[in-house]
């Protein structure tokens, strides 16, 4: 079964810090969305008690897909194989109601919106998704709690669709003391859990739906990673372009604006250091990963200044190759000559 993890105003914060010369959205508003999304959490703790075995069986029923993965790979409480079973409906019934996991989800709710809420937003990126991808068939979504073991994933919808799990704790900000959960995970650093609130979440889901669009092949180079995050960046600018840029980037707003003046530094840097073809990863995850800097560059230089500089590379290639479409960038190509094509040539703001 497939499953790729992607680990580590309204309810998103939908407010505007684009670039003053950036593209008008199209006008969507026509676009039926279709979407889908369940609040899995939610009907998890709405079974009835009384009758908990029967109810929780027509749930799974209700989402066979889904829940097989959530109950066997995510909170790992196996699902039997052929019918439900009384030491499983025991066993998940006592993991939901444990005193932490009842915090965890109250915390949860008040972090994160209704139904009403959270439909508006995820209808409105759904409607530009079709715009841009006609001819793909729109993901299925869920939301749940998932134990701060997965943020977001993607699995085989029944429909034949893409899947995608959010696990909702990932975005609950300051209601949750996130190095409080395990002090010695990198995940939780300081670096990382700053971005772990609401603006963050619509940008996440796609982004784990990108990945799973436009791998990079084991033993890519700094360019193909560039490029490649570049791609993500720019199609999640026009799929979410009411989101702020701070939220699309994962910088702050003095990081985006650092790399914006240092366009011609960042890429100078990459040629004069020769990492443009490097593949050690160990060597280039600060440029294109999470990171509190990037070693080498000035001290306010973030990490991530790889995938900056990719999606200026990426803005390059589709101003200079006026025929390709948005959905010509999920098609693998030959990254040296995506390159040459782009004509790059950074200057500062």
């Amino acid at each position: 079964m497939r499953i790729t993890l992607i680990s580590f105003c309204s309810f998103f914060i939908f407010f505007s810090c684009k670039d003053p010369g950036s593209e008008q959205p199209p006008d969507v508003s026509k676009i039926k969305s279709g979407l889908k999304i369940f609040r899995f959490e939610n009907e998890l703790y709405g079974l009835d008690t009384s009758n908990f075995m029967a109810s929780l069986k027509k749930l799974c029923e209700s989402h066979p897909a889904f829940s097989k993965i959530y109950f066997n790979s995510v909170i790992q409480i196996p699902l039997p194989d052929v019918q439900m079973d009384t030491a499983f409906a025991l066993e998940l019934k006592n993991y939901l109601y444990h005193a932490s996991n009842l915090r965890i989800y109250d915390k949860i709710r008040q972090a994160i919106p209704g139904e009403e809420d959270i439909r508006k937003d995820f209808e409105q990126s759904l409607r530009y998704f079709i715009h841009y991808f006609p001819e793909v068939k729109p993901p299925v979504f869920y939301t749940a709690f998932c134990d701060f073991s997965y943020s977001n994933f993607i699995f085989e919808h029944e429909s034949g669709t893409d899947g995608i799990g959010i696990g909702l704790e990932f975005f609950a900000g300051d209601q949750i003391d996130y190095k409080s959960i395990d002090p010695e995970n990198p995940v939780f650093s300081d670096y990382l859990s700053r971005s772990f609130n609401a603006a963050h979440l619509l940008p996440r889901t796609w982004d784990a739906w990108l990945e799973d669009r436009i791998p990079v092949s084991a033993g890519g180079q700094l360019l193909d990673y560039i490029i490649q995050r570049g791609k993500k960046i720019y199609i999640l600018e026009h799929l979410l372009p009411e989101v702020a840029d701070t939220a699309i980037f994962e910088m702050s707003s003095l990081q985006l604006d650092w790399c914006k003046k240092n366009r011609m530094e960042i890429w100078a840097f990459f040629l004069s250091q020769q990492l443009l073809y490097s593949s050690e990863l160990l060597k280039i995850n600060k440029y294109i990963n999470p990171s509190p800097n990037s070693p080498g560059m000035p001290e306010a230089a973030p990490g991530r200044t790889g995938s900056y500089i990719g999606y200026e590379l990426v803005k390059s290639y589709m101003e200079n190759n006026p025929n390709t479409q948005i959905v010509d960038l999920l098609n693998s190509t030959d990254n040296q000559v995506f390159l040459q094509k782009s004509r790059f040539k950074p200057r500062n703001e």
